[in-house]
């Protein structure tokens, strides 16, 4: 089932990809932004969207993650790089809030059994991606939040107008690292990642 949605959605987006790829994101999306800042507009954020300082904290890693111990106990990880305010940073903080929301959104009656948890990594998928791309990314979040993130970093933004900042984080810019793809060629990402699987259970991959 999977494998005939992708042979629909592939030449699509291979058609999108070559229609508005662009070669470099915009420059001043490369900062510098010192982190300490980073994390407070990251904290910020967060509970925007619904992270309430007593069951979420919020820490720095090197690969952004989720944890869970209990639905009013959720530790969110985002890292921060001075060079990258795009593919870091805040976005990574909106795709763990995501998933901290979801395990939060849990009945805590069912907290210690197997049923505190997500139904599925789909599932938590869908909504990390939710308020990462479909809320993070929207018009509506940036005119409410740059006039914050211009007061931050007002070297780097003062004089970058919102329309200016918001198609920078939308343009589409091929990578080959996943977590900081588009919204166009993540699924390219995933598409080929599915792909390489089925050649690894089937034991015709080859290097």
């Amino acid at each position: 089932e999977v494998r005939r949605v992708f042979e629909r959605l592939e030449p699509a987006l291979r058609e999108l990809t070559e229609a508005a790829a662009d070669d470099e994101p915009e420059p001043f999306l490369s900062g510098p932004y010192p982190r300490d800042a980073q994390h407070e507009l990251s904290l910020e954020v967060a509970r925007a969207f619904g992270a309430a300082d007593e069951y979420f904290r919020l820490d720095p890693t090197v690969h952004p993650f989720c944890l869970s111990f209990a639905t009013r106990d959720i530790r969110l990880t985002t890292r921060y790089a001075e060079d990258d305010l795009h593919g870091n940073s805040l976005f990574s903080t909106m795709h763990e809030v995501g998933h901290g929301l979801y395990e939060h959104g849990g009945d805590p009656a069912l907290d210690r059994t197997p049923l505190a948890t997500g139904c599925s990594s789909a599932l938590h998928e869908s909504q990390s991606r939710l308020w990462e791309n479909v809320v993070g990314r929207s018009r509506s979040t940036w005119t409410y939040f740059y006039p914050r993130l211009q007061e931050a970093f007002p070297a780097q933004l003062a004089d970058v107008p919102l329309d200016e900042f918001h198609h920078a984080l939308n343009k589409v810019v091929p990578s080959t690292v996943r977590v900081d793809a588009d919204e166009v060629t993540y699924s390219l990402h995933i598409i080929l990642r599915f792909e390489l699987e089925r050649e690894m259970l089937a034991g015709t991959v080859t290097t």
